[in-house]
């Protein structure tokens, strides 16, 4: 809930709204002009229960920022806006478009399945670790993300988190249920632990230029797997359950071209079975 605003106080008037709820006034004004474009004359007098409902009644939907660009404390009135939507119980999806530099954004929501935050120039942080319904995360293409915690997601089935040049670390100990997992060309990317991530099937990890070492020991489901362009990624460990031709090659190859990059000797990809 939007802090100072009590919804079941009937009506405010918009242009009458104290100093201080100034930005929560401007939050349900914009979110409200997002939802009906074509209403130009607004009624100043908006009941506050009314407009919740009018959000309830959608379950998908989608927040352009690029407005807010250049207005002060645009990264409050982000916050506010999607705190307004989730005010939704039964929110589903939710896309944040273009968010304002310094946007350190939280999502709480026990109903959210489908979030998706990409390319976003001011998206700094983002904290999920209260949106346990969580299946699919798209992130990608945040220039300015360094921080991304999914620590309570236990549902998580998809996450895309390419292109993002100044994330250097990535947490997934918590998400037992991941299967897709996109997370290549990120140049800061130091480490990846998908030990605990047992239903990965998908895992494309191409192009992180510091990620020098990947366990797949306990990664039975995994059916496809990329990770060329890593020229640090010479340290590859796979369960005996894993070995077959196709693997055996694929990693010879992977392996191949990123010790040639430094100028390294091949080696065997039977080294690398635990």
């Amino acid at each position: 809930m939007l802090a100072g605003t009590t919804v079941a106080a009937a009506r405010y008037d918009f242009e009458r709204l104290p100093d201080d709820d100034e930005l929560t006034k401007m939050a349900y004004r914009f979110a409200w002009y997002q939802r009906n474009p074509g209403a130009e004359n607004l009624d100043p007098a908006i009941d506050m229960q009314d407009m919740l409902e009018k959000f309830n009644e959608f379950n998908d939907f989608t927040i352009n920022f690029t407005p807010l660009h250049g207005l002060e404390n645009a990264h409050k009135l982000a916050q506010l806006l999607i705190d307004l939507v989730l005010c939704n119980p039964v929110q589903q999806r939710l896309t944040l478009i273009n968010l304002p530099p310094e946007s350190n954004i939280k999502i709480t929501s026990s109903s959210l399945t489908y979030l998706k935050a990409s390319s976003s120039p001011g998206l700094t942080t983002l904290d999920l670790s209260n949106c346990p319904a969580l299946t699919h995360l798209l992130a990608s293409c945040n220039p300015v993300l360094t921080d991304l915690d999914l620590s309570n997601c236990p549902a998580l089935i998809f996450l895309n988190v390419c292109k993002n040049p100044r994330l250097s670390a990535l947490d997934l100990s918590h998400n037992p249920a991941l299967t897709v997992l996109r997370a290549y060309d990120n140049p800061g990317l130091m480490a990846l632990d998908v030990t605990n991530n047992a239903r990965l099937r998908e895992l494309r990890v191409g192009n992180n230029s510091e990620l020098a070492a990947l366990n797949l020991s306990n990664n039975p489901a995994l059916k496809y797997l990329y990770a060329f362009y890593n020229p640090l990624l010479t340290n590859f460990k796979i369960g005996a359950t894993q070995v077959s031709a196709g693997l055996i090659a694929l990693i010879n190859d992977m392996v191949a071209e990123n010790r040639a990059r430094l100028g390294l000797p091949t080696a065997d990809a039977a080294e690398h079975i635990e």
